[in-house]
């Protein structure tokens, strides 16, 4: 009787030991399931960083204040030189319209430079230039808008980049105490 006790805990404690072991083996799997997953969360995470910080990079690049600064003295200077022809067209039709004027108007036999004045050519030189005037006008307007445009992009992009550095000093303060 005494070995059929025996034997019977031998039994409970084989049997206890297998359950033990098949827990330690579930749970080792899970631990490794659990490494795996924190493995590939944090591949993913860095892949991440890597794209941002290229992101970053790039359009640290693209639009650097030296690049903005160079593209809108650019569009200063295209304005200023559309501005001055502007006037410089004005004025040619001033004196075009004055010579016009002072031509006297009872000629009884009409010169040739009036008939000339009069002619399909002379309009449809007259016609061009206006339509030029028109285009030059258009292209400054569109300098104009594209100028101030950029000026508002430097100022965007040139607090952004302050602030990043504002950031970067902080967070480097912060890596020297640690």
């Amino acid at each position: 009787r005494r070995c059929h006790e025996t034997e019977a805990e031998a039994q409970r404690q084989q049997t206890l030991s297998r359950e033990r072991k098949q827990s330690i083996e579930e749970l080792t799997a899970q631990i490794q399931e659990e490494k795996l997953k924190q493995r590939k969360q944090r591949l993913e995470f860095e892949q991440q960083l890597d794209e941002l910080m290229e992101k970053h990079k790039t359009l640290q690049e693209c639009h650097s204040t030296e690049k903005l600064a160079a593209e809108i003295r650019s569009m200063t200077e295209s304005k200023e030189r559309l501005l001055s022809e502007d006037e410089l067209i004005q004025d040619n039709l001033a004196q075009v319209e004055k010579q016009l004027d002072a031509l006297p108007r009872a000629e009884a036999a009409p010169s040739q430079e009036r008939m000339f004045l009069k002619s399909q050519e002379a309009s449809t030189a007259l016609q061009l230039f206006q339509q030029e005037n028109k285009r030059a006008t258009e292209y400054l307007e569109a300098a104009s808008c594209r100028h101030s445009e950029l000026q508002q992009k430097l100022k965007s992009l040139t607090a952004e980049l302050e602030a990043q550095e504002e950031s970067r000093g902080g967070l480097a303060g912060m890596e020297t105490d640690a």
